[in-house]
This record gives C-alpha cells, structure tokens and sequence, in this order.
C-alpha cells in the first residue's frame, strides 16, 4: 500500500457516503473539441501515472492522477503563490486514528488536455514527502474533481490517459458494468476464494494488487490457515501494521487471478476500517484492462483486447 493513502482516503465533511455526482456541485467541464483526448503523461519511478494540468493558467508541474482520491490536492505553497480563495475546513481520515486538518481552496479554472474545469476546488497538503518517494516535484493530486466531470479511460500498461464527454463517448467494445460511487470512489464488486465484496478501483495505488480492510479480514476469517508476513503501510497520518500473504484466486470484470499476493488489514481503525467495503484494488489488477471510468452514469468498462 502506497504512502499517500490518507489523502486517497479523504473524506469531504458534509457529502454522504453513497452520493451521485449529480447530486453534488462539481466544477463545471467545457471540452476542446480541437485538442487530443489523450493526455500528456509521465510514469513515476514508482509506476504512478502522472498528468499536467495548468490551474489559473500556471504550470504547478506534474500531479498524480487518482481515482482513489475523493478529493483533488494541491501543494499549500502552490495554493499561497496563486493566491487561492479558501472555502472551507475540514479534517481527513489518514491509516491510522488521527483526523489531520485541511483547507479547501478554489481556482478559477484548470485546463487538463482538451477539458477546462471552472472554479475547481482543491486541497492544500504538503507534498513534499511525495515529491521524494516520486523521484520528481509533484505538484498535487487529481481525483473525484476529474472523475466525476468526463469519461475517463486509463491504461496501465501503455501508461496512457484519456478524457471525454461524458454525454458523447461510446465504448469501443465490450460491455458497460455498474459502478458505485462511495466517499467519491469508485467501487465495484469482486470475487474471491468464494465470496463476494465490493472493491475500490484505485488508480493511485499502482503497485498493489488487493488490500482487504479489516472487518472483512474478520468477517471472511481470510488470516485463518495463511501464511502471512508482516509490512508496514505509511500515510500522512500515521503509519499502520499489516500482513501480507497468497489468495487462491481474486476474480474481477471476468478475469480470475490465480494465487496472488495481497495484503491484509489487522487492525480496525481509520481508512482500513470501512464496513460496508472490502478493500482497495489497484494497478496490479487493473495492468490487464483499459479501464473505462464514467461517474455520470455509474458505469465501468473494463475492456481487454479482442
């Protein structure tokens, strides 16, 4: 599990738990019918895929692009320099029990590729611990302020990204599945070892497979007869033990893998104690797709070529 999963954790105080992005306020998204879908994109030496965005028409460098942030964030030093308007305060919920404070900026616009979002809004975090574990300045994350306003279609293993008109796009192939927005992530449901759960798709952990919280850990007995080891997860918050060992089988969109390493939250607290969800998928699970992202619909597409 990657270092920065308090901020892809975060909860905005005030938006329920299970929340249609129609039903909020999000930037509203003009699309640029001239300029390219695809994005300009980096990979981070540790496989995140990095966008780059101009916010007020400046360049604040590369931002990581994150499906498991229920909010966007920007570096405190980048909101000062632009002189950003705050509009709120609140707290968000790291690995472990500590609640750290944040302010809530808003921008005039950002220009992402062919889509300029006005008056997004955006987290002031210290990034700088991120910057070092990238191997280069970040400038902030992208999450729900992107999703939520375009189709957005990722692929890990041609590390490209592309948005689209939510009210225009066509799957090229392959069917639609349902998508559930919850703390303004995406979820879907998976398989594994002969139960069922619902998963976050997380594009923003890049390196892991699955992470059960911990409920699930106890309400599946999922340590019982396992061979486990022990790892260290870290955030922004606080720092959190878990186990890591081998599942059987995991099956999602109709892909089953075969045993594969996976990690196992033992304790019940903060972002690893979620009730109504099993855990945490990311780019190890997701190299295999292009993953077809559309919040306005509740709709995912998970297309493998023909």
């Amino acid at each position: 599990m990657t270092c920065w999963l308090a901020i892809r954790a975060m909860l905005l105080l005030g938006v329920a738990p299970f929340a249609s992005p129609a039903e909020e306020t999000p930037a509203s998204v003009v699309f640029d019918r001239d300029q390219p879908a695809r994005l300009s994109v980096r990979t981070a030496k540790s496989g995140h895929l990095l966008v780059h965005p101009r916010i007020d028409d400046r360049d604040l460098g590369w931002f990581i692009f994150d499906s498991g942030a229920g909010a966007s964030a920007l570096s405190v030093d980048a909101a000062i320099e632009l002189s950003l308007k705050p509009v709120g305060r609140g707290l968000h919920r790291g690995v472990s029990e500590a609640m750290v404070p944040f302010i809530e900026w808003e921008a005039t616009q950002m220009t992402l590729g062919p889509a300029t979002f006005h008056e997004p809004r955006l987290i002031g975090m210290d990034l700088e611990y991120l910057s070092k574990h990238m191997g280069r300045p970040i400038g902030g994350i992208l999450g729900y302020e992107v999703f939520s306003e375009c189709v957005v279609v990722v692929d890990f293993s041609e590390s490209t990204v592309e948005l689209h008109d939510s009210d225009a796009y066509q799957l090229p192939h392959g069917d639609w599945q349902g998508l559930m927005i919850y703390q303004r992530t995406p979820f879907v449901r998976g398989s594994f070892e002969g139960h069922q759960g619902v998963f976050r798709v997380d594009t923003g952990a890049a390196q892991d497979t699955v992470t059960f919280h911990a409920p699930a850990v106890k309400a599946y007995d999922l340590l019982e007869g396992r061979s486990t080891r022990p790892r260290t997860i870290f955030g922004s918050a606080g720092s959190l033990d878990i186990r890591v060992g081998t599942m059987t089988s995991f099956e999602l969109a109709g892909r089953t893998f075969e045993t594969v390493s996976v990690g196992f939250a033992t304790q019940d607290v903060g972002a690893f104690s979620d009730v109504h969800t099993a855990g945490n998928i990311g780019g190890q699970f997701l190299e295999p797709f292009t993953v077809v992202f559309d919040y306005k619909h509740a709709r995912i597409g998970f297309l493998e070529e023909d």
